[in-house]
């Protein structure tokens, strides 16, 4: 559940090209059990792990033709977990890790990231269970909105709370509140906060599969950037968003699973109404092993996305990725993705009051990753990703290639 939540709320709020590791970050060793030819040892109660590494990009700041500027990035970073047993059923688990990154020519955008997570795990009796947390992240905005050499960082605060009731061997119950707050002071002095109340019925199956539906109701405010709207008309542009969706998690075999969602999404704001989302939304995803070392993964997905790291309060994305695994040994692993997405920035606050083009663009990258695990502690990634982005705006298009390699050292 702890992965799932955090994979949703990275899908929701980050854009995919938004960190430049990320393609080596979400490299799978087979040491993680993440393939069956090679069961995993079981994860440990702590961990803590070290790291160093180096990125070249031909177009670092994402500009057009005969505008690219090529940079070389360092990173140092260190991260630890801790999973721990308070009393009885109840637990808790930690994370946290801090990278810091080195530009070799734009000094400016040296800086710190970091995220920090704190989970109290519960139960009560056999059928009443969930978890209470609070997650915190700082990083960098994404240079391909940005396009200027300034540092321009965004500060995370998400707390939540989890559960679920189990009423029936096959009936269950659940339900989540969250509060996400986001500050970008480098764009507007306002903050933007984001409230959900979600709730659920499943149906649950003695092999696992679920079938289900899920109901959300969220608030969240959407100021507009006093260059856009300098009189302050609508500064106080709050927004509600209702979404009604069936879910289904399935597991024909041992081979393939599916998990999916598919629903309604209606978001209306309350100055810019012409601003407003009300269509169809989902999810699919795939994941075939045709044999005990190949993982084959496809996701599509249409969703009404919120990026603070653009001027729009919400992107609707249309998006496909793709992508092989393989592991020819336990220390060897190669992968692959594809990834297509088509933009519409339909929340943009300068289309609503007249003085904007609807945005519009396609975002496309390939990416091919490598992984040795050199001993039992020390793990080498490398990677190598191109992409483009067209758009109807002016400036806005671009292409980049991007290499990059990193060493980690678990203790």
């Amino acid at each position: 559940m702890r992965r799932c939540r955090s994979a949703l709320l990275f899908l929701f709020l980050v854009p995919a090209t938004a960190q430049a590791f990320e393609a080596i970050d979400s490299l799978r060793f087979p040491s993680s059990g993440v393939f069956p030819a090679y069961p995993s040892e079981g994860g440990l109660p702590r961990n803590l792990w070290v790291q160093a590494g180096l990125l070249h990009d031909d177009n670092i700041l994402r500009r057009g033709a005969g505008d690219e500027e090529s940079e070389t990035v360092a990173r140092v970073g260190a991260g630890a977990s801790v999973d721990a047993r308070l009393w009885g059923r109840q637990s808790v688990h930690l994370e946290a890790r801090g990278d810091g990154y080195k530009f070799q020519n734009f000094s400016e955008l040296d800086h710190f990231a970091y995220g920090l997570l704190g989970e109290l795990r519960w139960e009560l009796g056999n059928a009443l269970g969930g978890t209470l947390g609070y997650e915190r992240r700082h990083y960098l905005i994404d240079l391909a909105e940005r396009l200027t050499v300034r540092r321009d960082a965004v500060t995370e605060n998400h707390y939540f709370a989890r559960a679920g009731y189990r009423l029936t061997p096959r009936w269950r119950l659940r339900g989540a509140l969250d509060l996400v707050d986001l500050d970008r002071p480098e764009f507007t002095a306002a903050g933007t906060q984001v409230s959900s109340v979600v709730g659920g019925i499943d149906y649950v199956t003695p092999l696992g599969n679920t079938i289900g539906v899920e109901a959300r109701h969220s608030e969240g405010d959407a100021p507009v950037d006093e260059r856009i709207d300098p009189l302050g008309v609508a500064v106080s542009n709050d927004y509600e968003e209702r979404e009604i969706a069936a879910v289904l998690t399935y597991l024909p075999s041992a081979q393939l699973r599916v998990a999916g969602r598919l629903g309604h999404t209606e978001r209306t704001y309350s100055v810019l109404s012409n601003r407003n989302f009300d269509g169809g939304t989902g999810r699919l995803d795939l994941e075939w092993r045709p044999g005990t070392k190949t993982t084959l993964a496809f996701s599509a997905y249409r969703v009404p996305r919120s990026i603070i790291d653009v001027g729009a309060s919400h992107v609707v994305i249309n998006g496909v990725s793709f992508g092989p695994s393989w592991a020819p040994t336990v220390k060897l692993v190669f992968g692959a993705r594809l990834i297509k997405e088509d933009r519409e920035y339909a929340g943009d606050p300068g289309v609503a009051l007249g003085v904007d083009t609807l945005r519009e663009e396609t975002v496309r990258a390939w990416r091919f990753t490598a992984g040795w695990e050199i001993t039992r502690h020390y793990q080498l990634a490398a990677a190598f990703e191109t992409g483009e982005r067209s758009s109807n705006i002016l400036g806005l298009d671009y292409d980049y290639r991007t290499v990059m390699t990193n060493l980690r050292y678990n203790f």
